[in-house]
């Protein structure tokens, strides 16, 4: 994410911190850091802002700053990338609840054709993992992104089902002691099963469980549906101080492992959803639950390179639960997830003790993957990533 808007997001968390925030004051704040040489690589950003129990008071803003061609509207759709994972797992449980099984229930034994790779040594990848496991990204398996984001335009998510049984391992699987390795593919893979279990696309399960009830009418789940409506923002580099727009097929690619960032919205439409999971008896709970218990019951112990978190966790240690990253802010426990795609970058955060979430996405996306300089694809470094300042 740009530094500069990602400053502006912990600005406005001081800000909402126990007292109301001034949307006019908010909104020359947010110009300011749009017009900012050091953000030369925003063209565009879009910030939702909610807090306390009256929708009536939740702040949008969205503004571009090039020209008006490509000036952002209300109605532009901004890619949220890997903060759709947790739009991916409220799908899930849904899914498992209506179908008599939990998050820690071995997928194999309702998905016989699962098959994952075996280790020397390891517990038995295929007859233990869980749902809990794939989204919490504690499988041992590599990241591997090159399966997608370099394979040929015929390989598709059911050619990548075929192939997870090869795909190259980390560390030996554990029941009992897990390993962090962020991995996109274990969304795409519990999205495909889940599609299996329901008999219905993630696509429609997303619309029917997520999208038409909270009125989130202007989201899409695609690059495709997005590139449809004309409104979708434009991405821009800078890596001579001057704009230049990334092609839309550069983000295109991402709609293979749809489940775990595909997912274009606006700041209004996000609000809707911020909400939904800030309310009592939703999602934000169950968040907090499984985070509880990856670090006692079910876990048995600490991921081997996580730091057990006591409850509030220290500000500047993030650890990772189903779909989220989890830690404190002034002492108020706190869920938050960044997303990358090519063209934008997007980062969440919610506290329900401070009756507030934030959303906020730009242009500018991952720079690291457009100059070549960040960790390749589906190496041992990458894998083992840290927690701290991940992304998509």
């Amino acid at each position: 994410m740009n530094n500069s808007l990602l400053f502006a997001l912990w600005s406005l968390l001081i800000g909402l911190t126990g007292a109301a925030f001034d949307a006019a004051n908010l909104t020359r704040f947010l110009e300011t850091v749009l017009q900012d040489e050091n953000c030369i690589r925003a063209s565009a950003i879009t910030v939702g802002v909610v807090q306390g129990d009256d929708p009536a008071g939740d702040f949008t803003f969205v503004s571009g700053k090039r020209n008006a061609e490509d000036d952002a509207d209300e109605n532009t759709l901004f890619g949220i990338g890997s903060t759709t994972k947790a739009m991916t797992a409220i799908i899930t449980d849904k899914v498992l609840r209506d179908s008599g099984y939990t998050w820690d229930t071995p997928i194999v034994s309702f998905y016989p054709s699962l098959k994952l790779p075996s280790d020397e040594g390891g517990d038995n990848r295929t007859e233990s993992v869980t749902f809990r496991d794939l989204f919490s990204h504690t499988t041992c398996l590599r990241r591997s992104d090159f399966w997608w984001s370099a394979g040929p335009a015929t390989f598709d998510v059911a050619d990548m089902m075929d192939r997870l049984q090869y795909m190259g391992t980390s560390c030996p699987y554990s029941k009992n002691n897990k390993t962090f390795i962020y991995n996109n593919i274990m969304y795409v893979t519990g999205a495909y099963i889940i599609e299996q279990l329901s008999g219905k696309s993630w696509e429609t399960l997303l619309d029917e469980i997520i999208l038409t009830p909270l009125g989130m009418t202007e989201t899409k789940a695609t690059f495709d549906e997005a590139f449809k409506t004309g409104n979708t923002v434009k991405g821009y580099t800078a890596p001579e101080g001057e704009f230049v727009e990334i092609p839309y097929e550069a983000d295109r690619i991402i709609d293979l492992v749809r489940a775990a960032g595909s997912v274009h919205s606006t700041a209004a439409d996000m609000n809707k959803y911020l909400r939904y999971l800030l309310e009592g008896e939703k999602y934000y709970d169950l968040f907090w639950d499984i985070t509880k218990s990856v670090y006692t019951k079910t876990y048995f112990g600490v991921p081997k390179n996580v730091s057990e978190p006591t409850f509030p966790a220290n500000t500047s240690l993030y650890n990772y639960t189903i779909s989220w990253c989890l830690g404190d802010y002034k002492e108020e426990e706190i869920l938050s997830h960044g997303g990358d795609t090519f063209t934008t970058s997007t980062f969440i955060t919610l506290s329900r003790e401070g009756k507030y979430g934030v959303f906020a996405s730009s242009t500018g996306g991952n720079p690291g993957i457009r100059r070549g300089n960040g960790p390749k694809l589906g190496s041992n470094d990458e894998s083992r990533m840290h927690l701290k300042g991940s992304r998509k």
